[in-house]
């Protein structure tokens, strides 16, 4: 897995400088070999980091070349590892496939419970300028948030404790929310100052 990593960067850039409307088709990412989840280290925080860096990137200068659908597009990449570095099984690599571990650390009983109304979203950064180093450093301090609370999981399951622990996964999954909606104003102050004017709606 670790001898892809490179590639995968690589796809980004390739395709930024010459199909950038196929990166989310693409979606940068390819089955393991083994057909499970085992990334280990690609969705932990090193490369997740790097890559919505990346994204987020290409998307602020899609913005300034006023290519407006491919940087909604940069930022739906960023989004989805943004959100795909939250989950507990994920953040600590374990093996999915049908490994039941890891998925009793992401069972969720009562999806009502991801919900952040009344949450007021805060910019990582106002300067386009800093957007790609603050969104990497934003995404560095989600991983590492995800990851402590991902070790409490992985305990609790391993315990048979599903019912302590389904309160951290849901914790979790309300951490990437309130993340991907500061990501998003983040982007909607720059989008708008590049004449993409868009109201935001409240959450």
């Amino acid at each position: 897995t670790l001898k892809r990593l490179p590639a995968l960067a690589q796809i980004v850039d390739a395709l930024a400088k010459r199909r950038p409307r196929e990166l989310l088709l693409v979606t940068l990412v390819q089955p393991p070999p083994n057909g499970g989840h085992d990334r280990t280290r690609f969705e932990l925080s090193e490369c997740m980091t790097r890559l919505i860096r990346q994204a987020f990137r290409h998307a602020l200068r899609s913005l300034q070349d006023k290519r407006f659908r491919d940087s909604i597009r940069y930022l739906g990449v960023a989004l989805h590892y943004l959100q795909d570095g939250t989950p507990p099984p994920h953040t600590l690599g374990v093996p999915g496939g049908s490994n039941p571990l890891h998925h009793r650390m992401e069972a969720i009983q009562d999806r009502s419970r991801i919900a952040i109304a009344g949450y007021a979203p805060t910019p990582i950064t106002e300067d386009p300028a800093t957007g790609e180093a603050a969104c990497e450093a934003f995404a560095l301090a989600l991983a590492q948030k995800a990851q402590a609370m991902a070790l409490r999981v992985r305990a609790l399951c391993e315990q048979g404790r599903e019912t302590e622990a389904e309160s951290l996964v849901i914790e979790c999954a309300n951490l990437a929310a309130r993340a991907s909606a500061d990501l998003i104003l983040t982007f909607h102050a720059f989008a708008r100052n590049a004449g993409l004017g868009a109201p935001v709606s409240p959450l």
